[in-house]
């Protein structure tokens, strides 16, 4: 194998170990935004669904 090969093999091996550990950091940075942002609007849900049921229970 020549040394052009060798080096575009080292290159190619140093490319791939950098961005799989980077884009699975990158994924679960962003997934963890995601399921705050999704529990936050659920829990705004889930209050005024508790406070509607509550005036309901009031008025009954």
């Amino acid at each position: 194998m020549n040394i052009q090969k060798k080096i575009s093999i080292i290159v190619i091996v140093s490319i791939v170990v950098t961005v799989i550990p980077a884009s699975l950091l990158a994924f679960r940075y962003l997934q963890a935004g995601i399921i705050s942002q999704e529990l936050a609007q659920l829990v705004t849900i889930t209050g005024n669904q508790a406070s509607l049921a509550t005036q309901r229970f009031n008025q009954a």
